[in-house]
């Protein structure tokens, strides 16, 4: 944004430097003081020259200068000179602006966890690699790129797209996010909310929890929850012997108010989650569940079911809960005090 911002304020500045590179050779160029030769590199013939031109001249009436034995003056182009100055001069100004702009940014959060370096400000939500310096997830790139993949609605086109968003829990190289989306277009403003996690490893893949602990932990775990169990007393379905098979059971069934629609079971049920607290050597993990008729736009509820820490994952879950390195949804929602970042899309 920066850069197409500055691009048409640099364009008269550079205009003169860019042709002196283009037929001169840079910045300084050699000139004679005889030299006819025009902005195409070429020079007018005489009449009688015209007449005797030969078929293999590059252009009817035109031909290349011969060269010439005298010796150049090398001159400094003042014009150009002057104008690279301004030029050059805006774009350190302007750059030092968005720098300082960035660093004054609020910090709302930081933290370390993983070999990465957690940065939430009032503009993004970043992760970075502490051994290289770079930024290995960035929440306002990965939301724009999603824009970028997503079809408009032809019948009602948005007049206005937003998302905010904030972190939920840091567990070493697992970043856990909710993402609030807003938008206008229609009869009404409309909206949803949702968990997402993430690998900062592998920041293309989104994380199910499946992908940390084992599929039969989480089934159980979920048939223990009043809900689930009522849900599909409700729908007459036996509880499903895998989990796939009972989150395609639960999938869109709605649930609570007077009408039992005020909440639904997602499809991507296994990876809107985020860890929320350890109790007991197990780990409280967060399903967000969202609104389900639009009657209860912008409300959700969250499930939470108890998993045993795996081996491998403990020490990140511990350093995580303690503070030494991340944190979980307990202490990051004390810390955030209901703050988050936002993100126009479409304005």
């Amino acid at each position: 944004d920066f850069f197409l911002f500055v691009a048409p304020l640099l364009t008269p500045a550079f205009s003169p430097l860019f042709r002196g590179f283009g037929r001169q050779g840079g910045l300084w160029a050699a000139t004679t003081a005889d030299s006819r030769e025009n902005s195409r590199g070429l020079s007018r013939l005489t009449n009688l020259e015209k007449s005797t031109a030969g078929n293999n001249d590059p252009t009817p009436g035109w031909r290349r200068p011969r060269r010439t034995k005298k010796k150049y003056k090398i001159t400094m182009q003042k014009k150009n000179f002057g104008s690279v100055i301004v030029g050059l001069l805006l774009v350190l100004g302007l750059a030092f602006i968005a720098r300082v702009e960035a660093q004054t940014s609020p910090v709302y959060w930081s933290g370390r966890a993983g070999g990465y370096a957690y940065r939430w400000t009032a503009r993004d939500l970043t992760a970075t690699s502490r051994p290289s310096g770079k930024v290995a997830y960035s929440v306002v790139a990965a939301l724009k790129g999603e824009k970028g993949n997503r079809t408009p609605d032809a019948v009602e086109p948005e007049d206005h797209y937003e998302v905010s968003f904030f972190p939920l829990s840091v567990v070493g190289s697992l970043l856990s996010y909710e993402r609030d989306y807003y938008w206008e277009g229609g009869a009404h403003p409309s909206g949803y909310e949702s968990f997402a996690t993430v690998d900062v490893r592998q920041p293309g893949k989104r994380v199910r929890i499946t992908d940390l602990f084992p599929a039969e932990q989480v089934r159980r775990a979920l048939l223990a929850d009043g809900v689930v169990r009522r849900v599909l007393a409700r729908e007459k379905v036996a509880p499903p012997p895998t989990l796939d098979g009972l989150v395609k059971a639960l999938a869109n069934k709605q649930f609570g108010g007077d009408d039992d629609d005020m909440y639904v079971f997602p499809s991507i049920l296994l990876e809107a989650f985020a860890f929320h607290h350890i109790e007991n050597g197990k780990v409280a993990v967060r399903f967000l569940l969202p609104n389900g008729t639009e009657i209860y736009r912008f409300r959700h509820t969250q499930l939470g079911i108890l998993l045993p820490i795996p081996a491998r994952l403990k020490p990140a879950f511990t350093d995580a809960a303690t503070g030494k390195g991340g944190a979980l949804m307990q202490s990051l929602q004390r810390m955030t005090k209901g703050r988050s970042s936002s993100l126009v899309l479409v304005e």
